[in-house]
């Protein structure tokens, strides 16, 4: 039994590892698809990683301010992403399977790409992002542009200064 539990957090820990790898101002992710991004592929452009979960409440909110804001910025050179920070560790309290993700984006119709941060950690420490949920905006260049946007609440619709914020930028 000892056994099979150690090979088991081995075999973990190497596919959490294989799925995210982050720096400051480089993020390489496990798409929910199967696919890899990575954040330095979009330079040139605006990224916004919307950094939620599917076990969060709030992050229902997430979507909605998600999808106002990629409606305002249409055809502009702006790339969205959906980080879920749900871990893949079926014992954990957190964990979801990409089905499961997948639903959760459908139910909310999330149109970003979804991307996986199986450790859920890797992301929010990188962007120093100290609530969830919250936004990230990279400039063209790569950077980290201010601090990441929390404070996300049902009855506040944050989106005109989310978009005003990332249209400053183009």
């Amino acid at each position: 039994m000892r056994f099979t539990k150690t090979r088991s957090l081995i075999a973990f820990a190497l596919v959490a590892i294989g799925t995210l790898s982050v720096s400051a101002q480089n993020a390489s992710y496990t798409a929910v698809d199967g696919g890899r991004y990575e954040t330095a592929s979009d330079k040139g452009k605006i990224v916004i990683l919307a950094v939620g979960a599917r076990w969060l409440p709030l992050s229902e909110t997430q979507a909605e301010v998600l999808g106002k804001v990629m409606k305002n910025l249409k055809g502009k050179d702006v790339v969205f992403y959906f980080v879920a920070t749900d871990t893949i560790d079926a014992d954990a309290e957190t964990d979801a399977t990409d089905a499961e993700l997948t639903a959760f984006a459908k139910k909310n119709k999330i149109e970003a790409k979804l991307l996986r941060d199986p450790r859920g950690s890797a992301t929010t420490k990188a962007y120093k992002v100290d609530q969830l949920p919250a936004f990230v905006i990279i400039d063209k260049q790569g950077n980290i542009h201010g601090r990441p946007v929390t404070g996300i609440q049902p009855n506040r619709d944050i989106s005109p200064q989310l978009t005003q914020r990332i249209e400053s930028l183009l």
